[in-house]
């Protein structure tokens, strides 16, 4: 269950990031607070630094929580080309 929460935190952490750049899908990218969710990214990605840590181990967990975010953050603009050529917005 902590395996969960620690991959789970750091999937919201990073999607977090992601909401906070300029890459973001176009109609996010105007209703956001960019700041506010560079704050919830960093709150997010800290508490899955910590309870990956108390699991694994300090050097483990912490790279296991930062390889969790990292797939994460490489992951999300393939999702969001994919989705938006599905939905033929991409050029």
């Amino acid at each position: 269950m902590m395996t969960f929460l620690y991959l789970f935190l750091a999937a919201l952490g990073a999607s977090a990031f992601y909401l906070a750049t300029p890459h973001a899908p176009v109609t996010m990218a105007a209703r956001v607070n960019r700041q506010y969710w560079r704050m919830v990214g960093g709150i997010l990605s800290v508490s899955s630094l910590l309870v990956a840590m108390k699991l694994l181990g300090t050097w483990p967990g912490f790279f296991a929580a930062l390889t969790a975010s990292m797939l994460t953050m490489v992951t999300l603009p393939y999702l969001n080309g994919w989705w938006q050529m599905r939905r033929g917005h991409a050029g």
